[in-house]
C-alpha cells in the first residue's frame, strides 16, 4: 500500500508508523516542544523516506499533526501547504510517472460597467394652453371696476401720447400779458395781482404801451417761428392722428365733468374736407344778409325748409359744386396721407 506527501515525495510503512509514533510524543510532550522543532523534524523525514502509501491515509496524518486543537486551522507559518486532493485519474497518471499538464482555467475579464451618467434635469414646461372659459376665475364687481378704470387711464394715456400735447411754449404776446409778467405776484394772491396789473394798465403813458407792444410783437413773431418748426417736425398723417386723439380726449373729458379744452392743431398741410350741397346753399344764404338780426336757431330752421322746398333742378348747382370739391379732397386726401380716404375704402368693400 503506498502513501503520497506529493508527486515526487512518497513514505514507506515504517515511516508512516514512525509518523504516528512522532504524533502520539507531540500530543503527551504538547507543552515542551516548540512547533517549529517538530516541523523540522517532519520535513527531514519526509525528505529521506521515500514509500508508496495511500494518499487520504498520509493526509490525514499530517492533517492532524498540524492541528493542536480541533476546530479551524491556525494561520501559515511558513511550512509548505498541503498539497489538495487529486482525482482519481490525476493519481493514476502520477503513479505510471506521467508529469501533470498544467490547468488551463480561461480568466474571463469581466468588463466594468460603464458608470451612469446622471440623468439631466429636464425643465418642466409650462403649458401653453389657455384655460377653459368655465373654469376662469370670475371678478367681483369691486375687482370689475378696478379693472376698467385700470384700462381707461391707460388708453387715456396712449391718446395724449398720439394728440402731440407738447407744442413749443407760447411767450406773452399782448401787450397786458407782458406787463403781468413784469410785474412782482410775491405776497399776493392771484386775484390782488390782476388788480393791481389792471390798474397799472390804465395808467400807462403811451411811451410804456409801445415798449409792451413791441415786445408782444416780437413775442408773437417767435412763437409763429417755433410752432412751424414743430409742425415741421412731424407729418400731415401724425397731425391728422393728433387731432382725432383730441377729439376723443375732449368726449371724455365732457363725460368726467372737466371743461378742459383739447384745440386742434392748425396746420396748413392738412386736407380740408369735402363741403356738400346744402353747406354751399347755406354760405351762399349767409353771405346774401337775409339773415341780419335774427338767432342762429332761427337761421337754421328758416334755410333748411328752404332747402327742402327747392326742386331737383334748384338743387343741381349746389350738388355739381359739391361733387368737384369731392373729387378734389379724394385726390388731396390720397396724395397727403398716401392712403385712400375711409369712405372710398368702404364703398370698395360693399361692391
Amino acid at each position: 500500500m503506498k502513501f503520497f506527501v506529493s508527486p515526487r515525495r512518497v513514505l514507506s510503512h515504517q515511516s508512516v508508523t514512525r509518523l504516528s509514533h512522532l504524533r502520539a510524543t507531540r500530543l503527551s510532550c504538547a507543552h515542551s516542544w516548540s512547533r517549529v522543532t517538530f516541523n523540522n523534524n517532519l520535513g527531514y523525514l519526509s525528505s529521506l523516506l521515500q514509500c508508496n502509501a495511500s494518499t487520504s491515509t498520509l493526509g490525514q496524518l499530517l492533517s492532524r499533526s498540524y492541528a493542536t486543537k480541533p476546530g479551524k486551522p491556525k494561520a501559515h507559518t511558513g511550512r509548505p501547504a498541503a498539497s489538495k486532493r487529486k482525482p482519481a485519474a490525476a493519481q493514476r497518471d502520477a503513479a505510471a510517472g506521467v508529469p501533470d499538464k498544467a490547468p488551463s482555467k480561461k480568466t474571463a475579464t469581466r468588463k466594468k460597467p460603464a458608470a451612469k451618467k446622471p440623468a439631466r434635469k429636464t425643465k418642466r414646461k409650462r403649458s401653453t394652453k389657455s384655460k377653459p372659459e368655465g373654469k376662469r376665475k370670475r371678478l367681483t364687481d369691486k375687482q370689475k371696476a378696478a379693472k376698467e378704470k385700470k384700462d381707461a387711464g391707460k388708453k387715456k394715456k396712449d391718446l395724449r401720447k398720439i394728440a402731440l400735447l407738447d407744442p413749443p411754449k407760447r411767450l406773452p404776446s399782448t401787450a397786458f400779458i407782458v406787463l403781468s409778467t413784469e410785474t412782482s405776484s410775491k405776497g399776493m394772491s392771484l386775484s390782488q395781482h390782476s388788480k393791481e396789473v389792471s390798474a397799472q394798465y390804465k395808467n400807462l403813458s403811451p411811451e410804456e404801451m409801445e415798449r409792451l407792444n413791441h415786445v408782444a410783437n416780437e413775442n408773437k413773431a417767435k412763437n409763429e417761428a417755433a410752432f412751424k418748426k414743430w409742425l415741421g417736425e412731424h407729418s400731415p398723417v401724425e397731425i391728422k392722428a393728433a387731432n382725432a386723439a383730441r377729439s376723443q380726449l375732449k368726449r371724455q373729458a365732457k363725460k368726467e365733468g372737466s371743461k378742459k379744452i383739447y384745440p386742434h392743431i392748425q396746420d396748413e398741410r392738412i386736407v380740408k374736407q369735402a363741403r356738400t350741397s346744402y353747406t354751399y346753399f347755406l354760405k351762399e344764404r349767409f353771405a346774401s344778409g337775409d339773415m341780419k338780426n335774427m338767432k342762429i336757431g332761427e337761421v337754421g330752421a328758416l334755410i333748411g325748409r328752404e332747402w327742402r322746398a327747392l326742386s331737383a333742378e334748384e338743387k343741381k348747382p349746389y350738388e355739381d359744386r359739391a361733387a368737384r370739391d369731392k373729387a378734389r379732397y379724394i385726390e388731396e386726401y390720397t396724395t397727403v396721407y398716401g392712403t385712400a380716404p375711409q369712405f372710398q375704402k368702404r364703398a370698395k368693400d360693399t361692391a
